[in-house]
């Protein structure tokens, strides 16, 4: 629900005895009521409200309230009763959480010191101090950097402020919400505050609802817990059998059965062929849906050592959400395999400062997988893994093969024209992809495109009907066809790229 606009706010002051005691400044409209001198303030763009009024025990005095009303009836509320208790914009000092700048933990304002407290996003939580009080020489113990010991604002070189327009790097100001945003300055903190606003929610709350909404955020197998992975198993299982062909069932299938078994290749397909159900791309796919395919993509592709691909997905789904928990991961991964250690350092910064700042435990396997590459440990043995697998291909180059496709005979969304497509593939295990043609990172390249009009002659001389569906073609149209490529390579026919 939008808020009160300003002409909307002054005929409410107005009905409850309320004028306008000064011109309207920063997006904040002031009234008074003559009678008892009673002042409200009201930010109309963030749904702020001061009231200043005098109370029996502590005399005249102000109340802040961030957040106060959120529709036409809440505001009026107020002006009725300026001492209403709305439930909504206050703070107990008592109850009060921080996040410490050292271990990245929300903690307890009786758990920092009170000098540390001061220091807002800069606090250092007691026992963090502690750390760095006992443990001997302070020479020796700076030359050993823990995960522990790496701070948000030491890493913030990788990112820029969130404020739209601004590039500069290294922001110092962190809104400490459940999708922290980061600014170089206060003004650029105030002119992105309307277009985060929607998007900043107590961080505690959202803990709170993470852990008893599993299936909401932990969507997908990376996040989801045992309990979740069993019940969901079950259920693909069961829709797999029952025949039943939706999204929501293929994702399923290739999340809690092959990609749960590793069975990378069968997983592929399953997402594909999701994508496919949504639109050319996935444009029709609910948000949960468009992160479980992206992601398990991600995932697959870097299990297949197809790293570029698994960088390409991975992407997309960081741009959906990149406060997701382990969505920068497969990137930084498959960065570190290709020899851009630089870039896999700067994307799990980004995952320490981005992800899921509700889970502490997410944060410190991030932590430590940044301290590993920052130290260079060989993380998960990608490098050796990725000189295995090239030498595999490398030895078995003499068993190149052409094969045939049937699908769009071009790369032309919406061009609706379909036949087959001769290429010539360096792949050493069975084909990978159905409707990857046209991507450039596949391993394929295309010879020869068959005219639509001449598939009615080959698939006759075959004795077979005409495909109508797309994927590779078996024997004995691809016989056919493949003789038909010939004939027409013998004379001087353009290979089709």
């Amino acid at each position: 629900m939008s808020l009160p606009n300003p002409s909307t706010i002054k005929q409410i002051a107005a009905q409850h005895g309320f004028t306008e005691r000064r011109d309207e400044v920063s997006s904040t409209l002031f009234f008074i009521r003559l009678r008892d001198k009673t002042l409200i303030n009201v930010f109309y763009t963030t749904g702020g409200v001061m009231t200043k009024l005098s109370h029996l025990k502590s005399g005249y005095n102000e109340l802040w309230r961030s957040d106060a009303y959120h529709s036409v009836e809440t505001l009026a509320a107020i002006f009725k009763n300026p001492r209403i208790h709305t439930g909504q914009g206050y703070r107990k000092a008592s109850g009060a959480k921080r996040g410490c700048i050292k271990c990245g933990l929300q903690k307890k304002r009786e758990d920092y010191s009170k000098n540390q407290w001061r220091k807002g996003v800069l606090a250092k939580c007691s026992d963090c101090i502690g750390e760095l009080q006992i443990g001997g020489d302070a020479a020796a113990k700076a030359s050993t950097v823990q995960p522990s010991d790496i701070e948000w604002n030491t890493i913030t070189d990788a990112i820029t402020c969130d404020a739209e327009g601004c590039n500069k790097t290294s922001p110092t100001i962190k809104c400490n919400c459940a999708a922290p945003q980061y600014y170089c300055s206060e003004t650029c903190k105030r002119r992105h505050r309307q277009e985060h606003r929607e998007d900043c929610r107590d961080l505690e709350y959202f803990r709170l609802m993470t852990s008893t909404c599993d299936d909401n955020v932990n969507s997908g197998l990376c996040n989801a817990t045992p309990a979740t992975k069993s019940q969901q198993r079950g259920y693909a299982m069961a829709t797999m059998l029952s025949g039943k062909k939706t999204i929501e069932t293929l994702l399923l299938q290739a999340e809690y059965i092959h990609q749960e078994d590793g069975n990378w290749l069968q997983a592929i397909n399953l997402y594909q062929r999701g994508l496919m159900m949504g639109g050319y791309y996935g444009e029709n796919l609910n948000p949960t849906q468009c992160r479980m395919t992206f992601m398990g993509l991600g995932r697959c592709n870097y299990e297949l050592h197809i790293y570029e691909k698994a960088i390409d997905v991975m992407q997309a789904a960081i741009e959906m959400n990149r406060g997701f928990p382990h969505v920068h991961k497969y990137v930084a991964l498959s960065h570190e395999a290709t020899g851009k250690h630089h870039l896999a350092i700067k994307t799990m910064k980004e995952a320490v400062l981005y992800e899921a700042p509700w889970s502490d435990e997410i944060i410190r396997a991030n932590k430590e997988l940044l301290y590993k590459l920052m130290n260079g440990h060989n993380v998960g043995n990608v490098r050796k893994e990725q000189s295995r697998i090239d030498a595999h291909f490398n030895t078995n180059l003499a068993r190149e093969r052409i094969d045939v496709f049937y699908g769009r005979t071009d790369g032309t969304i919406g061009y609706k024209q379909y036949s087959a497509v001769v290429v010539e593939t360096a792949e050493v295990d069975e084909l990978r992809y159905f409707n990857d043609l046209y991507d450039p990172l596949s391993k394929y390249e295309i010879l020869y495109e068959v005219p639509p009009g001449k598939m009615p002659e080959l698939c006759k001389k075959a004795g077979v009907p005409e495909p109508n569906t797309v994927g590779w073609i078996k024997a004995p149209l691809k016989e056919v066809i493949l003789d038909y490529y010939k004939t027409k390579n013998r004379h001087g026919s353009k290979h089709h790229s």
